[in-house]
């Protein structure tokens, strides 16, 4: 193992990359509960606050490395990949990459124009 993917792995094991345990939905959540995608999506992201923060950690890694914009679908999935070697897999509602996308642009200044987005069609 090279240095850089120990330290790689010492991150992920320190819970750098995503935490020790996974995303999840809070246990009062039932689907017949949710109405809109936009109800899912804040019951979620109130569950889970380190994903944004991973989302917003690896945007601006991205946005450092040159990137004047780039997709929210690529940060998810780099984000399942960087937590593979831990004990819980992510569980990432694609549903809600939108959310996410704006959310960020709206809540982080340096990322305002970062992403791609399209009208959205879900309430």
């Amino acid at each position: 193992m090279s240095d850089e993917e120990g330290q790689l792995r010492r991150q992920r094991d320190d819970g750098f990359f995503f935490g020790p345990s996974s995303a999840r939905y809070p246990e009062h959540d039932h689907a017949k509960d949710i109405r809109t995608i936009e109800e899912a999506f804040q019951r979620f992201h109130e569950a889970n606050p380190h994903v944004y923060r991973e989302i917003v950690r690896v945007a601006r890694v991205a946005k450092g490395g040159g990137y004047d914009r780039w997709s929210i679908k690529g940060i998810y999935e780099i984000i399942r990949w960087d937590s593979i070697d831990t004990d819980e897999t992510p569980k990432l509602p694609n549903n809600f990459t939108s959310r996410y996308a704006r959310l960020v642009m709206d809540s982080e200044p340096d990322l305002a124009e970062f992403f791609v987005t399209h009208k959205l069609t879900a309430p």
